[in-house]
């Protein structure tokens, strides 16, 4: 599905923000829904370690705010906190390429979690991302826990 004219200024905006900027990542694609975002982290001399491969800090931070933030957007910015409460990364091997990673929701998902929220005070989501080159091979998986709170308005 197409970007949209909000979608390629929010992709934007985020590769702008000074925070996500220095990560070397950069937001390639945002569904105009949302639900789908992708990520390309390149190996340059800002995301490389001592060894010639991608930096651990890097490929980290690369996947980290992107589940977060849709969540965020998705549930209404006025009406739930959202960030990632915890993750473990797993390097299968060195990145010596551009890697990409590639972030979807199912609106029924959201919908599911939407409803959670009206009975429940916080929800706790796990996610699996990986990074991956052009081929398709694994270099690193990330299992991340996004933390979902209500946002109780005075």
């Amino acid at each position: 599905m197409p970007e949209s004219l909000r979608t390629k200024w929010l992709r934007w905006g985020m590769n702008f923000v000074p925070a996500y900027r220095r990560t070397g990542a950069r937001v390639i694609y945002i569904d105009k829904t949302l639900l789908e975002v992708r990520i390309k982290l390149p190996l340059t001399w800002r995301t490389r370690n001592h060894h010639g491969t991608l930096f651990g800090g890097a490929l980290y931070a690369a996947v980290d705010p992107v589940y977060a933030m849709m969540l965020f957007l998705l549930l209404g910015k006025q009406n739930v906190y959202a960030w990632t409460k915890s993750s473990t990364i797993r390097f299968i091997k060195p990145g010596r390429t551009t890697l990409y990673a590639h972030f979807r929701l199912h609106d029924t998902d959201v919908a599911t979690l939407a409803q959670r929220l009206l009975n429940e005070e916080r929800v706790d989501i796990p996610f699996e991302i990986q990074l991956q080159d052009v081929n398709q091979l694994t270099y690193v998986e990330v299992a991340q826990i996004v933390s979902l709170r209500k946002r109780h308005t005075p």
